[in-house]
């Protein structure tokens, strides 16, 4: 190896890196001399391990990178809502076939108790009618008083669909809250 280094810097013909010396800098009419080559080798040879350093330094971060949380639970809730709907003193089930749909027929009140048990802190009720959603107040779970009622009436059969949620909503612009202890005829709540 030292010996391939010295014949390079005192140009001796013939030598193998001198071909590579030429090929990169041209034949002895460019006048490049030893030196100058030995030193641009020498920065190529150190940027190319400064290269694959890099490249290794990057690999190992890559792959030995980690996240880490401290001590996040997760924990899942649980929620039991009822729905009863009574007409007179007939508890009214559901279509045999859906679930969640009751039919009311026309010129008849049905009162309407809907409670909630469980662990998390709310549910409610939204009310498909007509293809028209409507929602019920919070139900707390936490509450001892953790049932609300209210009664429909209208004056044609019409398909209520009631579908229970839990947790906290946020009411659209258009939609109306159907609140405890009223009582609505055609989607309009009377007096009283």
């Amino acid at each position: 190896m030292l010996y391939g280094l010295t014949s390079i810097l005192n140009g001796e013909e013939g030598h193998p890196l001198n071909k590579i010396k030429e090929l990169f800098f041209g034949s002895k009419q460019d006048k490049l001399t030893d030196k100058a080559f030995t030193q641009s080798i020498a920065v190529s040879v150190i940027s190319i391990l400064v290269c694959v350093v890099a490249l290794c330094s990057v690999t190992w971060a890559w792959f030995s990178e980690g996240v880490t949380s401290s001590s996040n639970t997760i924990k899942t809730g649980n929620c039991t809502v009822t729905v009863s709907v009574m007409n007179e003193e007939t508890e009214i089930d559901p279509n045999t076939d859906t679930t969640g749909i009751y039919t009311f027929e026309a010129g008849k009140s049905y009162q309407i108790k809907i409670s909630s048990t469980g662990s998390v802190e709310s549910s409610y009720c939204k009310l498909v009618i007509d293809e028209n959603e409507y929602y019920t107040e919070q139900i707390s779970t936490m509450e001892p008083n953790n049932t609300i009622s209210f009664t429909l009436a209208f004056d044609a059969p019409t398909e209520v669909e009631i579908i229970t949620r839990w947790g906290t909503y946020h009411i659209p612009n258009d939609a109306r809250d159907f609140y405890s202890g009223k009582s609505y005829t055609n989607l309009v709540e009377n007096a009283g």
